[in-house]
């Protein structure tokens, strides 16, 4: 009677509505966006987002973020500054800084960096 849902990955949603930089694509530059941010390629620059940005397991990014929630599971040499939350995924490789309300460090993430974090 009622249609299943399947569950949807971030990456799966912005490539329906938001940015989407894929595979195979080298990119320097800077984006300042409304929209949810998905990068799976290298890229060197600058990322402006109201939503959410996720830089996938093939990223390899160079640069700084600042968006509500970020996602990494690339290689990431960056400046990040989240409103909510940074998840560091147990696949990713970051140095730099991270500024957030939360941070989240999974098993396996490789970290050489300043992380601060705010009081709720």
């Amino acid at each position: 009677m009622f249609a299943r849902f399947k569950k949807t990955h971030l990456s799966d949603l912005v490539k329906l509505s938001g940015v989407f930089i894929g595979p195979g694509i080298e990119a320097d530059g800077e984006i300042k966006t409304e929209d949810d941010v998905f990068i799976d390629a290298k890229f060197k620059g600058n990322i402006i987002s109201n939503g959410v940005i996720e830089l996938g397991k093939n990223s390899s990014f160079v640069g700084s973020l600042q968006a509500r929630s970020v996602i990494l599971e690339g290689l990431a040499k960056a400046n990040v500054n989240s409103q909510d939350s940074i998840n560091l995924a147990g696949c990713s490789e970051f140095s730099g800084t991270a500024q957030a309300r939360n941070i989240i460090v999974e098993k396996g993430a490789v970290v050489n960096a300043k992380l601060s974090t705010e009081k709720n």
